[in-house]
């Protein structure tokens, strides 16, 4: 008889090491207490305030829900009913706060009753199955939710005071040492003189050639690498070396589902002067770059970045991985008319960096054109049903029987040796010599290794069935999805359609393109 198969969530707070202790003593009372099941573990590292939980959301998926795009919802994680059926029909959680501390789950849980899919919580003996207990979750859920909110309030205040007493919490800034028992910067002499320099060097050049020049010169920073321009970017904006303190920058928004850090526009930063921070450079110096800044920024690159098009962030670079962006020669005078691709790598950091071939949009654009009639031309409905049975056969050469035989062996092999080392411990002698204690603590050692590997085994079966259902729901969906084709098969795709169709374009070069569809 086939065992029943449930899935078991487990969850830490933190990512610290001293926490895998904690996910294997949770998956050890899982295992032991249901071993009378097929056990799915589900293991995430995290806040419950958050969906964006791997482990979490591949549960979800398993149970049969679809992930909606979240650049339709607003930017939140939606779960909804698909047409696929669950790998389980129960989930068992032992803390109900390892699970959630937001009242959304409500809705995640009702999707999950609509498949048949039911959570059991064995902290509070409560299941989803029963409406009465329904009733009591939600009344946890919405208190462990406020709970959460009341700490965040209460850290952003904590945030605001410190605010006001004008502290100091940056203590890794480039050209100081903190000093926390004054709450303090104290100049080092060394890295200030470094500072000076890239202040001075920044009142006539950008960021590409300031970090450039300190690589000449062989200067780096604290970890022994060069500058980049992103660190140099924070550099010169930062107040603080003319003796300032900075805060209030950031603010944390959606804290339930998708939080985040913000940064407020500048005139809302709390900027104060503070005479526990050592200035490296003047007030003056610093107002004349940040001036200075701001006309490089007016007049900017030759290549100014203009509006995204239908292909921002589908066209990638081969060289470096980065992605090309749409920008336009400023020299002419309607710059759209001759705007270009260019890698993101190679503008922001040069040609040293990345050498990659800027392209024409209107080159590119010929190419789409040619593209959209040629990679997807009239899909006969022969070939449709072709394409089907062939995916209908790969679902049929997938045998399972061995790998349930082979589990099957493993578990009686398991309880096997749980046996001996019960019958072990049972008629373990109560004065053993120290030759008989040497033999029984040799002859346990031995079976509980052996006990480690079966376990592994059957983890490794285990996951392998899972691979195998998934890999079946695959080629399902393919299944339908060619189905769909036959209904709407026509000789050419719009750009818009061809768009949709195309996952990345990969540029080798000018002449050479490669086409990555979804």
């Amino acid at each position: 008889m086939e065992k029943e198969r449930i899935a078991c969530y487990v969850r830490v707070s933190t990512d610290l090491d001293e926490q895998d202790s904690s996910y294997k003593n949770q998956e050890y009372y899982f295992r032991s207490k249901y071993s009378d099941k097929e056990i799915l573990i589900y293991k995430d590292k995290g806040t419950g305030t958050s969906f964006r939980r791997e482990g979490f959301q591949q549960m979800l998926l398993d149970a049969g829900l679809d992930k909606l795009d979240e650049r339709n919802t607003n930017k939140k994680i939606v779960f909804i009913q698909s047409d696929r059926e669950p790998l389980f029909r129960k989930i068992v959680v032992k803390d109900t706060s390892r699970f959630a501390r937001n009242i959304v789950i409500m809705d995640i849980i009702r999707e999950l009753k609509a498949k048949d899919v039911f959570i059991f919580f064995e902290d509070i003996q409560k299941d989803t199955s029963k409406e009465e207990d329904m009733v009591m979750l939600q009344m946890l859920f919405t208190f462990a939710e406020n709970t959460s909110r009341t700490i965040s309030q209460s850290t952003k205040f904590g945030n605001r005071r410190t605010i006001e007493q004008n502290k100091i919490r940056n203590n890794e800034l480039y050209g100081y040492n903190f000093d926390r028992d004054k709450n303090a910067l104290n100049i080092i002499q060394e890295e200030a003189e470094v500072v000076r320099l890239i202040f001075n060097l920044a009142l006539e050049h950008g960021f590409r050639v300031i970090a450039n020049k300190l690589k000449e010169m062989g200067i780096k920073n604290r970890k022994g690498k060069y500058f980049s321009q992103h660190t140099l970017v924070n550099m010169l904006r930062n107040r603080k070396y003319a003796g300032y303190n900075v805060r209030g920058r950031y603010d944390s928004v959606n804290l339930f589902g998708n939080q985040k850090y913000i940064m407020k526009k500048r005139d809302e930063w709390i900027e104060m002067q503070n005479e526990r921070i050592e200035p490296i450079i003047s007030e003056e110096l610093y107002n004349k770059v940040q001036e200075a800044i701001e006309l490089r920024c007016l007049h900017g690159n030759r290549g100014k970045n203009i509006s995204k098009t239908d292909l921002a962030g589908k066209l990638k670079c081969s060289r470096c991985g980065a992605s090309y962006i749409l920008a336009a020669d400023k020299r002419l005078t309607n710059p759209k008319f001759h705007s270009y691709y260019i890698c993101s790598h190679k503008k922001s950091r040069g040609k040293e960096y990345c050498n990659a071939e800027n392209i024409k949009k209107s080159s590119f654009d010929d190419f789409i054109e040619k593209q959209r009639t040629v990679i997807y031309p009239s899909t006969g409905e022969l070939s449709i049903n072709l394409q089907i049975k062939q995916l209908k056969s790969q679902i049929n050469d997938i045998d399972e029987t061995n790998i349930y035989k082979t589990l099957k062996t493993c578990e009686e092999e398991l309880k096997d040796l749980q046996k001996q080392a019960e019958f072990l411990i049972n008629n373990m002698l109560t004065n053993m010599t120290e030759t008989t204690q040497k033999i029984f603590k040799s002859k346990m050692e031995e079976i509980e290794n052996k006990i480690k590997e079966k376990e592994k085994e059957i983890e490794n079966n285990q996951n392998i069935l899972l691979d195998k259902e998934r890999y079946v729901r695959q080629l399902n969906s393919k299944i339908k999805e060619l189905e769909k084709q036959k209904e709407t098969t026509r000789k050419e795709l719009s750009r818009e359609e061809y768009l949709k169709k195309v996952d990345y374009f990969l540029i080798n070069s000018k002449e050479d393109i490669q086409v990555v569809l979804k």
